[in-house]
């Protein structure tokens, strides 16, 4: 097989009829059937039992789960159907088949004998569930995944989530995961797209919005002034769920609110009933659709006001629904009946319930010891170890053949299921893909070049569901739509994720490191984001595609002085006597005027000044149907030479976000500086997370502290942080260090024990009382109590963390703090209190220190 640009000529579908074969999204179809085959290879985790040895260096391979806390995330019973029969549960899954019914009801029992907790099903906000479709439309879920109206029949665009999604998660489960989806999953095929604030709250409300709970009543709250009942449903929702009966208080604070209670009332007996309706401002009773009792109006005296009405009835469950607003005080809401055989009394619960048919209470899961111990031999001979993570680190199976020896028709790929082997219901054309991807192997492979390695990882990880690169991918038409901006009169560069193409030309390596490594954005309105994929899952792609696409070029020599350039570019750039840039690009987050492209103010720390030079003689050339003029020499600056022109331009953008204005903006800073106290920032931080606090110290050395996973995650000197994505309120991305030295420390918990990682939770901080008021992070480790100080070397060369601990810490307890590296970028670590030891994950080495009882207080101090 001859390697071009990996033979990709993509198309999104894949091979097979859906349900019947797994859906590798992004590039399960691909030119050449021997690069489809080494594709698949990777993406069914195949090279997780057999070995590619060297004749595949660039295969990629897909990670499977984490299961070592499997049961505190999923549904037992989804987990049992979905390991018996994984393509009937979830269609389209490279999940094989690997065991009968007994086996997976064995496994199940032991995933969930490790389970801790697992958080109880809650009704859905059907209004969260609004802002989350929303969301799932706009930030980037539908690039991989079926929208709303869903594919054609048959279609296999789209990978495919649980048909029943409520079937396998619960709310906090899903939240968690949509936040942080690399713990779990750390190959990556799932990204963090950085959901900030409710994002991941609300898309998990719509995801999970057919869930059923027991409840007595279903409630919908709707805030804003109203006279009369009518008002009411102008107003939008703000949030919906259960209550135990028509209770005013479920809206929680304030005036101002309608509620709308509906469920079913149970009748017992054929006849005439009465219903009584007290409240301080307007209620109204319908049942059956019919409205019973009306009792609208404000009560501007403060007084309640009762009344009432009748109505036959037959036995059964019947719909009720009862409206209610109130404007200031008084919260009064009384419900009651009479009739055959039932005094006046008010409704009770037991007579109601939220939906017409019942919802069972969920059985608690029960695990059996004897089935439990059973899994966990099965877990291992039935191939699950090789592939996922649990109580240790997954290994291939010791006398697993290598890839370049498997035979086409044995084992996995033979057609019809096997005694022994995975079975991943391969498609026809599937298994002849395969067949000579492994035919390939067994002859004299050509070494791939940075090409082929950059085009397997973007089909692998389907960036070409969003990104062109070399007339391969993009939004389909059927997605296309759904790519959108806050923007206008952009055109589709305004809102499609940008051409690739050539892109490891023109961006400098530590910016295109950053687009990789945190999904760094210069388009704060588009809708669609940048996500991460995990440093581990891009290791090497900055790097292939530099190699791949780097032509350096010598931009055309000029004889003017740095001075007169700066005077020329800025004129150059302005709106009155220039090529008017601010019209549709913003400079030092001020708006343009029209379109509000990409901020120039930092485009020369991003690119390269030959690329700059090439592209903006002949922008079509690099982006078709750019809205990008080509210029001829403006007036008379700088004699009208254009070579002159462009050079100046660059040369006054070099000056960054000090460069003086152009004429027709206005200058903002969103540096956040140090003086003489320390300041604390809390926000989404890059490498931090969506709960990352940023702590300033005066000696210029500072930290970024991760609340979710109770760890230092970054340390960095000099100048404190950029606030821009956060202070404009244009960007949904991180904000990040301004400094220098950035050292970043290991990703995920950093308190451990012998099964995993600890049960943590974050308590807050306080400051010290003196005028420097540095922060002690305080929080609990398996129910000890700790509290974290940070502080600064004098001479700014580090920083000093003190932990002071109360209570008994758990058997096996440990810190793990930083890489055992040496060199350029490491962080000297010492310990005062404790004892250093080292521990080896993924072939790395990490120091860690083990928290011994007895002991009370520890002092770290990290040098840089």
């Amino acid at each position: 097989m001859q390697c071009t640009p990996y033979l990709i000529a993509l198309a999104i579908t894949a091979c097979g009829a859906i349900g019947q074969s797994p859906i590798v999204a992004g590039a399960a179809s691909v030119a050449e059937e021997a690069a489809r085959g080494l594709l698949l290879l990777g993406e069914l985790g195949c090279v997780s039992c057999h070995d590619a040895g060297d004749r595949a260096p660039h295969l990629v391979h897909k990670v499977a789960p984490d299961l070592s806390r499997a049961g505190e995330r999923l549904d037992p019973a989804w987990m049992r159907a979905f390991i018996a029969d994984p393509q009937a549960t979830k269609p389209g899954t490279t999940m094989p088949h690997t065991a009968n019914d007994a086996d997976a009801d064995a496994i199940t029992h032991w995933l969930m004998a490790r389970a801790r907790k697992r958080p109880a099903a809650k009704a859905p906000d059907l209004a969260a569930a609004e802002r989350g479709e929303v969301l799932f439309h706009q930030v980037g879920c539908v690039a991989c995944h079926a929208p709303a109206k869903g594919d054609a029949p048959g279609s296999r665009k789209s990978v495919p989530l649980p048909a029943q999604m409520e079937e396998k998660y619960t709310h906090e489960v899903l939240t968690r995961f949509l936040r942080r989806p690399l713990e779990v999953r750390p190959s990556g095929r799932m990204p963090d797209l950085k959901l900030v604030g409710r994002e991941a709250d609300d898309i998990a409300h719509y995801l999970l919005r057919n869930t059923q709970v027991p409840g007595t009543l279903g409630y919908a709250m709707h805030r804003g002034r109203i006279e009369t009942l009518n008002d009411l449903h102008k107003l939008p929702r703000e949030r919906t769920g259960l209550a135990g009966g028509f209770d005013p208080e479920v809206a929680r604070r304030g005036g101002d609110f309608g509620l709308v209670f509906s469920g079913f009332l149970q009748v017992p007996a054929d006849g005439e009933y009465r219903f009584f309706l007290r409240s301080d401002d307007g209620s109204r009773l319908s049942i059956d659709g019919r409205v019973i009792v009306d009792n609208d109006g404000h009560r501007r005296n403060q007084k309640t006001k009762d009344a009432e009405g009748s109505t036959p009835l037959k036995a059964g469950w019947r719909p009720i629904e009862v409206t209610y607003f109130q404007r200031v005080k008084n919260r009064v809401l009384v419900v009651e009946w009479e009739g055959p055989g039932i005094s006046r009394q008010e409704l009770p619960a037991t007579a109601l319930r939220s939906t017409r048919e019942a919802v069972p209470t969920p059985a608690p899961f029960v695990v059996d010891e004897a089935k439990a111990q059973q899994g966990a031999v099965l877990f291992t001979s039935r191939g699950c170890s090789s592939c996922h993570r649990a109580e240790r680190p997954s290994a291939p199976p010791s006398d697993s053949p290598a890839l370049s020896a498997l035979r086409p028709d044995h084992g996995c790929l033979q057609t019809g299921a096997s005694a022994t082997a995975p079975d991943f219901r391969l498609s026809r054309e599937q298994r002849r893909a395969i067949s000579a991807a492994l035919a390939y192997l067994r002859g004299e492979p050509t070494l791939p070049g940075a090409d082929d390695r950059v085009a397997q990882r973007f089909a692998s990880l389907n960036c070409y569901a969003c990104h062109e690169r070399d007339s391969i991918g993009g939004p389909g038409d059927d997605k296309e739509q759904w790519f959108t901006s806050g923007g206008h009169n952009q055109g589709t560069e305004g809102r499609i994720p940008p051409r690739l193409s050539g892109v490891g030309d023109k961006l400098k390596e530590p910016w295109l490191a950053r687009v990789l490594d945190e999904g760094a954005s210069v388009r704060p309105l588009f809708h669609t984001r940048m996500p991460r994929f995990g440093q581990q899952n891009l290791r090497g792609l900055a790097d292939d595609l530099i190699a791949a696409d780097r032509e350096p070029s010598r931009p055309p020599k000029v004889a003017d002085s740095p001075e007169a350039q700066r005077a020329a570019g800025r004129l150059l750039m302005g709106a009155v006597g220039g090529f008017n840039c601010i019209a549709c690009h913003h400079f030092n987050d001020s708006k343009a005027a029209t379109m509000q492209m990409v901020d120039l103010a930092d485009v020369t720390d991003r690119i390269h000044e030959d690329w700059f030079q090439r592209w903006i003689r002949s922008p079509g050339d690099y982006n078709p149907g750019t809205r990008m003029p080509t210029y001829l020499p403006h007036g008379d600056v700088l004699d009208a030479d254009l070579d002159r022109q462009f050079a100046a331009i660059w040369t006054y953008l070099s000056d960054g976000r000090k460069a003086l204005k152009p004429q027709g903006v206005s200058r903002k800073n969103h540096e956040l500086a140090i003086g003489g106290e320390t300041i604390v920032y809390r926000g989404r931080l890059n490498h931090a997370g969506y709960r990352g606090i940023a702590v300033g110290h005066p000696e210029r050395a500072h930290l970024a502290f991760d609340a979710e996973n109770i760890r230092y995650a970054l340390l960095w000197k000099g100048r404190f942080l950029d606030v821009r994505p956060h202070w404009t309120g244009q960007s949904s991305g991180s904000v990040g260090p301004r400094g220098s030295d950035v050292i970043k420390l290991p990703e995920g918990p950093s308190w451990t024990t012998p099964s995993g990682p600890a049960e943590t939770r974050f308590r807050g901080y306080r400051l010290d009382r003196d005028d420097v008021r540095r922060p002690t992070f305080m929080y609990t480790v398996e129910g000890m109590r700790v509290a974290d100080h940070s502080s600064a070397l004098k001479d700014g060369a580090g920083i000093v963390r003190t932990l002071t601990f109360d209570g008994a810490p758990p058997n096996g307890l440990r810190l793990r703090l930083a890489k055992a590296a040496t060199g350029k970028g490491a962080v000297k670590v010492s310990v005062k209190g404790g004892a250093k030891v080292l521990s080896e994950l993924n072939g790395a080495q990490f120091i860690q220190i083990p928290i011994n009882p007895g002991m009370r207080s520890l002092e770290v101090t990290y040098r840089w």
